[in-house]
């Protein structure tokens, strides 16, 4: 694989074919690196020498990292061109006993409450790369260029960005960011790009720029990470008319990919509704878990599915014929699946899962706030935006306060775009807030 590693701006970083790491056999070391060069220098060579790697975003607030590294026994924690040892605080517990070359993952930039991390075997993995390759049709026939603008360290980013480039040999053009509109155009026309993948969310900052138009090079166009609307798919077809176009379905846990859905075979008309979910891929099964008669919760049966999970007394493992729950909620319509949003709370915003558990204890530490609800309002560019319901008397002090606290603890994705002050927020019984009554009341159904 050759590797192009781009700033935001389309400028050229230095390469990096090689790190110089010193890992143990068997010791798990958290990379978190913006560089995509160096990131996957890291990562193969923390590989090579043995080690478990822990895939981490770069923006990941530092007490985040080390409240996970603790979690995990990591060693080692590997960002920019250092390296640091931590030394180990608690090997009789956490730590992973890895048989065969593994990594470790953990969902939507750990951005859960306690962040669920998952251990995946490489192999595995590479197996997923392929299966993605092949529902978009990607072969090694001749030399392909993947434009890539999204994180190396998500899982979908390491399995279907490196990994799959890997396989195919391909030139990996990546951004430490993803490009504006007119960059991310003249990033596929001057490195010849003939694949991309890309989110709807990214996707939709093209809608105002009329005239724009990917090259006939370009052969192949996905979007993923965030569920995809019908006006999605014809925008994408006005941008790329040349090029076979895929909305793309997946969850960390599951390897990360699990439904591709070609969208010329959609008929996306002038609506705005859901784009239906695609076909599993090979080596996955889909089927519904009924809740009641209008939707049901999906649930996924990968052979890429993540060998072990991290609970509070170290990792168990998942028995390869496991049902996952997805948490997400679908329905049928007109013989097809269509996602309905989470069913447990999370906001989706721009593909990053926002958990509760995450954001509002943060805001409960200020002073003079009784208690805050997380909920989710519909937007036209990122699907899910999170809004803040805070039971306070509203002042200046504490509007500052709490954004002086934000500041400090929460990934800039993780900040509410709005914050709403009530006296009462409803509760049940037993003294919960009553996050369904919320959300009706301030964010829509």
């Amino acid at each position: 694989m050759n590797l192009v590693a781009l700033d935001g701006r389309g400028d050229a970083l230095e390469a990096a074919e090689r790190v110089d790491l010193r890992a143990r056999p068997g010791e798990v070391a958290i990379v978190a690196d913006a560089h995509p060069a160096r990131f996957v220098a890291s990562v193969r060579t923390l590989l090579e020498q043995g080690a478990v790697p822990m895939l981490l975003p770069p923006a990941t607030p530092p007490a985040r990292i080390e409240a996970l590294a603790e979690r995990v026994d990591a060693s080692l924690f590997v960002a920019g061109a250092a390296s640091r040892h931590r030394g180990s605080h608690r090997r009789d517990a956490g730590r992973f006993e890895a048989t065969e070359p593994t990594y470790l993952a953990a969902t939507s930039g750990t951005s859960g409450a306690e962040p669920n991390v998952y251990a995946f075997s490489l192999a595995r993995a590479r197996a997923n790369a392929d299966a993605h390759l092949r529902s978009l049709g990607i072969t090694a026939a001749r030399g392909q260029r993947i434009l890539f603008p999204l994180p190396l360290a998500h899982s979908f980013g390491f399995v279907c960005g490196a990994l799959a480039a890997e396989a195919l040999g391909a030139t990996l053009i990546a951004t430490t960011e993803h490009p504006m509109p007119a960059t991310l155009l003249e990033l596929a026309r001057v490195h010849g790009a003939t694949a991309l993948h890309t989110t709807p969310t990214a996707l939709r900052a093209f809608a105002r720029t009329r005239d724009a138009r990917f090259e006939p090079a370009l052969e192949v166009v996905s979007i993923g990470s965030a569920p995809a609307t019908l006006r999605d798919a014809a925008l994408l077809a006005r941008l790329a008319p040349h090029a076979r176009r895929y909305a793309t379905y997946g969850l960390t846990e599951a390897g990360p990919r699990v439904a591709t859905l070609a969208l010329d075979d959609v008929d996306s008309g002038t609506g705005d509704g859901p784009l239906p979910l695609g076909a599993p891929i090979d080596g996955v099964t889909l089927r519904l878990a009924a809740r009641d008669d209008a939707e049901a919760e999906l649930e996924v049966r990968s052979r890429y599915l993540a060998t072990h999970r991290l609970r509070s007394d170290g990792f168990e493992s998942i028995a390869d014929d496991t049902w996952w729950p997805t948490a997400d909620r679908v329905s049928e319509r007109s013989g097809s699946l269509v996602l309905l949003g989470r069913s447990d709370g999370v906001v989706v915003r721009g593909g990053v899962n926002l958990y509760p558990g995450t954001i509002e204890p943060v805001y409960e530490r200020v002073s003079g706030v009784r208690a805050v609800c997380l909920i989710r309002r519909a937007s036209a560019m990122y699907g899910e935006v999170p809004v803040l319901v805070v039971e306070a008397d509203e002042s200046d002090a504490i509007r500052s306060e709490l954004d002086r606290i934000a500041d400090g603890e929460l990934m800039p994705v993780e900040r509410p775009v709005e914050l709403i002050f009530v006296t009462a927020l409803p509760r049940t019984d037993l003294g919960k807030v009553r996050r369904g009554v919320v959300q009706a009341e301030f964010g829509g159904s």
